[in-house]
């Protein structure tokens, strides 16, 4: 049996690693920026990565509900 650990090293090894509400505001403005920033930066920068990719989860579960609320909207007026 192998007995290496995979070694992650805890966030406070990265001071300049902080959660950004620009990366959140970039993210939720350009969700697909948010996703590549999330995919570049969840091993070297969790906390900004997560900030990035929240606000693109938001930005796309807005859209998309309200897409579904004019789609609503639209078939009631028919």
């Amino acid at each position: 049996m192998d007995n290496e650990q995979k070694f992650t090293p805890a966030p406070a090894a990265y001071p300049e690693d902080r959660p950004s509400t620009g990366m959140a505001v970039l993210g939720f403005l350009i969700p697909i920026a948010g996703l590549i920033l999330w995919l570049v930066w969840k091993d070297t920068k969790p906390l900004k990565a997560k900030s990035a990719g929240k606000g693109a989860l938001v930005s796309v579960i807005i859209g998309v509900l309200f897409y579904v609320v004019v789609v609503v909207i639209a078939l009631n007026l028919m």
